[in-house]
This record gives C-alpha cells, sequence and structure tokens, in this order.
C-alpha cells in the first residue's frame, strides 16, 4: 500500500513523466485515483470534502511543499497570488473575484459554457524528478498494480480541459459538490 507522497509521486511518474499543469488539476486527478480506483493512502487519505470549487484535499498543499523541500517534485512556472493563500483566505474570497482573478475558469455574455484559458494563477508546472524517479524505482513502486491503477486515471483525464474535468467529477460525484460556488457554471 502506497503513502499519499508514494501516490503523488506516481500520478506525476505515470504516463511518461508527463507534468501535471494547475493544482485544480492535481487536486481533481489525485480525487479520481481515490474515488474510481479505491486507492486509498497506507496511513491517512487525502481526505477530499466539498469545497468551494468541488473536492479539495486540505492537506495536499503540505503534501507537495514536503516533496519540493525534500527534492522529489518541482514546481515551476508562474507561481500564483492563490497558490500562496491557505484555505481559510480561499474561503474569504468571493467566487467572482476569484474567477476573474485566475481566469481560469470564465463564462462568455450569455452564461454558455465555462472556457478554459492560459492562467497566470494556475500555471504552476508539477514534475517529479530524478531523486523522486529513483525513490520509486528503490521502492518498486513503478511496475505496482497500484502505479498501473494511478497511470490509467492520468491517460484517461490530464488531458481534458479542465472544464471538461469539472464537469465530470461534478456530474459522477455531487456529494463533493454540495458547496460549490461554481456548479451552475460548471454545469
Amino acid at each position: 500500500m502506497m503513502t499519499k507522497n508514494e501516490i503523488i509521486l506516481t500520478l506525476l511518474y505515470s504516463n511518461h513523466s508527463t507534468p501535471i499543469v494547475g493544482t485544480t488539476r492535481l487536486q481533481k486527478l489525485l480525487f479520481l485515483v481515490e474515488k474510481e480506483k479505491g486507492l486509498r493512502a497506507e496511513k491517512e487519505s487525502f481526505n477530499f470534502e466539498a469545497f468551494k470549487f468541488g473536492p479539495v484535499s486540505k492537506t495536499l498543499y503540505d503534501d507537495i511543499e514536503f516533496l519540493v523541500n525534500i527534492g522529489f517534485l518541482e514546481k515551476s512556472g508562474e507561481d500564483s497570488k492563490i497558490s500562496e493563500l491557505s484555505l481559510d483566505e480561499i474561503d474569504k474570497i468571493k467566487v467572482e473575484d476569484l474567477l476573474s482573478a485566475t481566469s481560469d475558469l470564465t463564462s462568455t455574455d450569455e452564461g454558455d459554457d465555462i472556457e478554459e484559458r492560459t492562467a497566470n494563477d494556475d500555471m504552476i508546472v508539477y514534475r517529479v524528478t530524478a531523486k523522486g524517479v529513483n525513490y520509486l524505482k528503490e521502492n518498486n513502486l513503478i511496475e505496482s498494480e497500484e502505479s498501473k491503477k494511478i497511470e490509467d486515471i492520468k491517460k484517461r483525464y490530464a488531458k481534458k480541459s479542465l472544464n471538461e474535468l469539472l464537469k465530470y467529477i461534478y456530474v459522477k460525484y455531487p456529494d463533493y459538490t454540495t458547496e460549490s460556488e461554481i456548479r451552475d457554471q460548471v454545469l
């Protein structure tokens, strides 16, 4: 059984170490690993819960920082103001302000589908480092059954637009969208 950090590293390593762009996408892919593949961390789960923008793991930010600090994960790109905020600070932001500030999700004048735009605020690129890959190899995690499940999630969902990914999650897992302030825009 993998730890949370091993699941994160494996997700980043899978599919030829294709990086994941955006914290929102990383959150949602990890959510799908847990929900669709039944893959739970060894000692503690990600504890996904309904939040302003769908399912969120409040501990993921600390997990990412830990992996960066030990050299297993690399964050690059434009670190956004939003990525530096705590969940409590994010909770105080009005949804309209967040959507306009991140430019990640915007609605058209007619309120049509949400369009995904290249946004400075969610353009953090997450990659597993050579040190992280060595850790996975040394612990025989690369060819494990768990890693194959994780890779399947990444192959199926990582290339979807953020709008498509959110819509899929909102439709399939409505219990995790009860606190969402963007539900009407996503659906």
